[in-house]
């Protein structure tokens, strides 16, 4: 019998959909793995059988992250290979001051594109870009780009 394993308020169930299940979220509803919530939640449900399948334990966790980031009231900085670094979140906040930051925490002193959502953070408060609570901003190179999405097909794991 399945039952909810994870509540995520909608705005960090969007930062776990855009980084894990994209293209399967009407796939994961119909099958009854994401459902809507109350007060503007989504909650994944799950037997215990697909709980053991290791693509399901890794939904599941990132899930809790980004549950626990909004809990927080903080978000995070991501660089493919490295450890992600979590910040405290301001409504004051601005690209310039976590150019800084990310500058020092990985030690790069290259050009480099701040993402959120596929968007380039260039200049101003994050929350205009829509960074807020649970959000996974990307530290990358190059021309922003769509995630390569790092899960399996969740639509295998029954």
């Amino acid at each position: 019998m399945p039952r909810m394993r994870v509540r995520l308020t909608r705005p960090a169930f969007q930062q776990l959909e855009y980084w894990t299940c994209r293209g399967e979220t009407a796939a994961l509803r119909r099958l009854g793995v994401l459902r809507d919530g109350r007060a503007d939640t989504v909650e994944i449900w799950a037997a215990e059988d697909p709980m053991e399948h290791p693509t399901m334990k890794g939904f599941l966790a990132e899930a809790r992250r980004y549950s626990e980031l909004w809990a927080k009231g903080a978000f995070q900085l991501a660089m493919f290979g490295r450890q992600t670094e979590v910040f405290k979140w301001d409504t004051h906040f601005a690209a310039e001051h976590l150019r800084i930051m990310a500058s020092i925490v990985f030690g790069i002193e290259s050009d480099f594109q701040l993402v959120h959502l596929g968007e380039e953070l260039v200049a101003g408060p994050l929350v205009d870009y829509g960074v807020g609570p649970g959000s996974t901003v990307l530290l990358t190179f190059g021309r922003p780009t769509p995630p390569t999405l790092w899960m399996c097909s969740l639509l295998s794991v029954r």
